[in-house]
């Protein structure tokens, strides 16, 4: 896992990204990514410890902060999520 930070003065944001090398999400999956308890089945065939529940508290915390998460993968060669921060409340 790789996390970086950029500052986009031009848009006033702070842009976390994370960079996860692992198995991927698979396209139809990624709209249920931030659903409580959800687990792909890429994942659930694998054995992959995780309850699901992480993503859907990192979305509720955005949107608490007013941050936008964007998720990004492709299976077999991992994901990306960037964090966009509004500078405001950085």
């Amino acid at each position: 896992i790789e996390i970086s930070f950029k500052l986009d003065e031009k848009d006033n944001k702070i842009i976390c990204t994370i960079l996860d090398t692992g198995i991927g999400i698979k396209e139809s999956d990624l709209k249920h990514i931030f659903d409580r308890f959800f687990r792909s089945d890429n994942v659930r065939n694998k054995d992959i410890d995780g309850s699901g529940i992480g993503l859907s508290i990192a979305k509720m915390i955005s949107i608490n902060l007013n941050c936008k998460i964007k998720p990004y993968s492709v299976v077999n060669e991992g994901s990306k999520f960037e964090i966009i921060i509004p500078r405001e409340i950085s």
